[in-house]
């Protein structure tokens, strides 16, 4: 009986190649799959920290606004500024602007009129700026918000009309991935 046992245990003792083959093909795949997911949540992590960024910018130029302190234009000074996003052809830049705009036209033209740029932002490379778009839909080739004093009165591409103002910011490998941040003439901005 007992080397029955003996016989039967040595006999039948560790794994066949197959079975080997197989748990290791299974465990591959099970990593490879974890390790895209993570990868993609990482992004999607990423763009959300993207539009905050942007979002928080524009709070910024709010406040600097609002506040008492201004930026030294040569002979005068100005307490207005602004957001700049340019198209110069058929895509969005991937950059924005933020500036002090000394001639009052609200529009960012930095060198004859010496608007003064404060800051220019690039996004990183696995974001677009994909799209502008204002609340009358009237296509344009760039971007301009500004906030001058005292409430702070909010221009959206020196139009009346345009209430509103949305900046898509999207994943470039994932275009089904984006956020949308929207600025209007009260002031708010919200990101969806």
């Amino acid at each position: 009986m007992v080397s029955d046992f003996r016989k039967n245990i040595f006999n039948n003792a560790g794994f066949t190649l197959i079975e080997l083959l197989v748990t290791i093909t299974v465990i591959s795949i099970l990593s490879a799959m974890i390790f895209m997911m993570s990868n993609q949540g990482e992004k999607v992590s990423l763009l959300k920290k993207t539009a905050y960024l942007l979002a928080q910018d524009i709070r910024e130029i709010q406040s600097s606004a609002m506040s008492a302190k201004g930026v030294s234009c040569g002979t005068s000074e100005t307490k207005i500024f602004g957001l700049h996003i340019d198209r110069p052809g058929n895509s969005w830049d991937n950059s924005y602007i933020i500036f002090a705009d000394c001639n009052g036209n609200n529009l960012y033209k930095p060198n004859p009129d010496n608007d003064i740029l404060i800051k220019k932002v690039t996004l990183k490379s696995d974001f677009d700026l994909i799209d502008v778009v204002l609340a009358t839909g009237n296509p344009n080739n760039s971007l301009d918000i500004t906030f001058q004093p005292p409430d702070p009165i909010t221009t959206i591409n020196l139009d009346n009309n345009n209430q509103e103002a949305t900046i898509k910011v999207v994943l470039k490998d994932n275009p089904t991935q984006f956020k949308n941040i929207k600025i209007n003439t009260a002031g708010r901005i919200q990101i969806e």
